[in-house]
């Protein structure tokens, strides 16, 4: 396989430029360098975002690799992120200088009370004797340890690729470092390239914060709302029960218990695109406690209700 690497810096537009050059070769493989300074430095967002840019440079079937990728942390969102191989002697590099490598980060040897594994080395060892073997004897077992979590990640991504909520995945990862966590957020800056090949069929939407609110998933249900028809004249979006002064009633409801603010905005995101796309349906909201950021989205020609014991319908007479 002949490689044509795909340089340009933090500069997007370089990185661009670069990968469409790449693709016109029509050779093999098309790495992405000069990311090793950008993860040493735990500069996940600028990691994402040359990715992004090379990505939408190069077409949809160039195999992307990404130079010096080893630490397990990084996998999902490298991958998220479009990259398809890897490479790196991360896992030997870091157990030469006593560095044990978890999926949420590193841990000097020494800090270690506990393994927090059950791959063999940590299954036969307790962090004190593995503390207490010989240099090149430790070495080569946390080699050997470092290198079963990066296979375990990279199991655990290819099952997630598979069932399609690899952005859960990434997002749980994130949690595990503030700078992974500007990682996730720069990947959802590109969103639109994500939705294109983020399958449409998959299981149960859960989302872990407000970030969730910006996955493809969202977004593709914004889109589609264009594309409803709408029943009747006057239609109730309710987080409650039916109205009959209302011609239809059409459900808000959060995936998992109480919205957090960022979900309530896009859920108000989605109400606009759908009065938008039915200019001559008069909507109106019905919601249990929305912040004043989300109801200040919603189109102005909405009626509100806030519902409660006390509550009545948009213009009703009823006292």
């Amino acid at each position: 396989l002949v490689n044509a690497p795909v340089q340009g810096s933090t500069y997007p537009d370089l990185r661009r430029e670069a990968a469409e050059h790449a693709y016109g070769t029509s050779l093999d493989v098309f790495p992405v360098g000069a990311v090793v300074p950008l993860m040493n430095g735990y500069r996940y967002a600028e990691m994402a975002e040359v990715v992004s840019a090379a990505k939408r440079g190069l077409g949809s079937d160039a195999p992307v690799h990404l130079f010096g990728a080893g630490h397990p942390m990084t996998f999902a969102l490298a991958v998220a992120a479009g990259c398809d191989l890897f490479d790196s002697a991360a896992y030997a590099l870091y157990a030469r200088d006593d560095r044990y490598l978890t999926v949420a980060g590193t841990d000097g040897l020494e800090d270690l009370e506990y393994l927090p594994c059950a791959c063999p080395v940590c299954v036969d060892h307790t962090a004190d004797s593995l503390r207490g073997l010989e240099a090149e004897a430790r070495e080569r077992r946390l080699a050997e340890h470092n290198l079963h979590v990066s296979y375990r990640e990279i199991r655990t991504v290819k099952g997630a690729l598979r069932e399609g909520n690899l952005l859960e995945l990434v997002e749980r990862r994130a949690r595990g470092h503030p700078a992974m966590v500007d990682g996730y957020h720069a990947l959802l800056d590109d969103a639109d390239r994500l939705e294109a090949s983020d399958p449409v069929s998959k299981g149960t939407f859960f989302y872990l914060s407000g970030a969730s609110a910006r996955r493809p998933e969202v977004r593709r249900h914004h889109d589609r709302l264009d594309r409803l028809a709408v029943p009747g004249e006057r239609v109730l979006l309710s987080e409650g029960d039916d109205n009959s002064r209302f011609d239809a009633t059409w459900r808000l409801q959060a995936p998992f218990g109480p919205f957090p603010p960022a979900l309530y905005e896009a859920a108000a995101t989605g109400v606009r695109r759908l009065v938008e796309a039915n200019p001559d349906v008069e909507f109106a909201v019905a919601h249990w406690g929305w912040p004043e950021s989300a109801l200040s989205a919603l189109p102005e020609d909405v009626d509100v209700l806030e519902l409660g014991p006390d509550s009545k319908p948009p213009d009703s007479d009823v006292e």
